[in-house]
């Protein structure tokens, strides 16, 4: 399991500035390894808390690969 102080997660896309989307959450995740600089960004699932749970499966998994 990846250390939460040691990973930066933010939503992916970025919320839009406006328009026809204003309103909209990004449902997409990303995930940074402060310490590695590995990104892994997931959006696969509707569901944003899914989308986390997944990226943070990858994440362990590339990292165990080092």
């Amino acid at each position: 399991m990846v250390e939460p102080n040691a990973i930066k997660i933010e939503p992916w896309p970025t919320e839009p500035t406006g328009g026809m989307q204003t309103g909209k959450i990004p449902n997409g995740i990303k995930i940074t390894h402060l310490k590695t600089g590995i990104t892994i960004t997931c959006e696969d699932h509707r569901s944003q808390h899914r989308n986390k749970q997944s990226a943070l499966e990858t994440l362990s998994k590339r990292l165990s690969e080092e």
